[in-house]
């Protein structure tokens, strides 16, 4: 078993390597912090000695936001902020994930925030509990992840991992949502 001092030098390892290709957020979610999830979203019903869940966030530009909220056009969003950025998290996702499997361990990447399992129209694991989890910000009254630095204005994706990683904690500075 690894010792605190270890978990920490990997914890670190894998943030700047996620860092190194630009992710603006970076969290750990324990895996204890899925009990009493439905049995297909615990990240154990995936790779059984999980022990943690990596959370990696791009922000969405406001001004491509601003233009849904004034509905100008929702063209620069679907594109930019649904498809591109989905697939740059897809893409980082799996290249953390290959980091840490050249380094031993077992990882599973799951698909950027849009993805629902086309037979029960449920996510591997929820984004933005696994972001609260690991400390990155709240759940707003819509259900989206709230961030300091960013708002609502973030895309998500997880990865679920048996690295022994170093959890966040749940997020308690001063209210995101008023």
């Amino acid at each position: 078993m690894a010792g605190m001092a270890e978990i920490r030098a990997l914890t670190d390892e894998v943030r700047s390597y996620a860092k190194s290709r630009d992710i603006d957020l970076f969290g750990v979610a324990s895996v204890s912090s899925y009990e009493g999830a439905e049995e297909q979203m615990h990240p154990r019903y995936y790779i059984p000695d999980a022990q943690a869940v990596i959370v990696l966030g791009l922000q969405v530009p406001r001004p491509i936001v601003e233009q849904v909220e004034r509905r100008t056009t929702p063209y620069p969003y679907m594109r930019f902020a649904k498809a591109l950025i989905n697939d740059e998290l897809d893409t980082i996702a799996n290249q953390v994930s290959r980091f840490l499997a050249r380094a031993g361990f077992e990882c599973l990447p799951t698909p950027a925030n849009d993805w629902r399992d086309p037979r029960t129209l449920k996510p591997m694991v929820s984004h933005v509990l696994s972001a609260v989890a690991a400390g990155l910000g709240e759940v707003g009254w819509h259900n989206m992840l709230l961030t300091r630095e960013f708002g609502p204005r973030q895309k998500l994706v997880t990865i679920i991992t048996n690295a022994p990683l170093e959890p966040g904690h749940a997020y308690d500075g001063p209210p995101i949502c008023d």
